[in-house]
């Protein structure tokens, strides 16, 4: 069970700094059991923790690195973000919503995106979707769905 609170705390805190101590204390595990959890995850390649760039290589290593999870879809579930009864609760002030599909293919098509587009009849309060693509064009696929090369990003 302490495993699942450090995966489930780390879904969280996805595509953010990392910070054990916080983990710790949130999940009430020690410390270095955290460290070793998190460790147990990049190994196992469940999550990548990304150090910030710096000219100076001292400077990379000393800063705070950034953890994400390899499959997307992990966090989402971890978060509890899966289920359509919290999808349709969760609202945070001031914010909008953007769908992102990736495609595999140089030129994408309305017929590539036909479950993202049933996924924005589903929740019309989305306020677009973004199809990330190999390709070189920034192209309107729909009037809420746009596609973009993922060099843009």
């Amino acid at each position: 069970m302490d495993f699942r609170k450090v995966m489930n705390s780390v879904a969280f805190i996805c595509a953010n700094l990392i910070n054990q101590t916080e983990i710790a204390r949130n999940t009430g595990i020690s410390q270095l059991t955290v460290y070793r959890y998190l460790n147990l995850l990049e190994v196992t390649s469940i999550i990548k923790r990304i150090f910030p760039y710096f000219p100076a290589r001292a400077k990379r290593i000393i800063k705070t690195p950034k953890v994400f999870f390899i499959d997307p879809a992990l966090a989402v579930y971890l978060t509890g973000y899966s289920e359509e009864k919290v999808l349709q609760k969760a609202r945070e002030k001031g914010t909008k919503i953007i769908a992102f599909e990736a495609k595999l293919t140089d030129s994408p098509s309305l017929r590539d995106v036909k479950n993202l587009l049933k996924f924005l009849e589903k929740f019309p309060e989305i306020l677009r979707g973004v199809v990330i693509h190999t390709g070189e064009e920034i192209k309107w696929l729909h009037t809420k769905i746009l596609a973009l090369p993922w060099w843009y990003l």
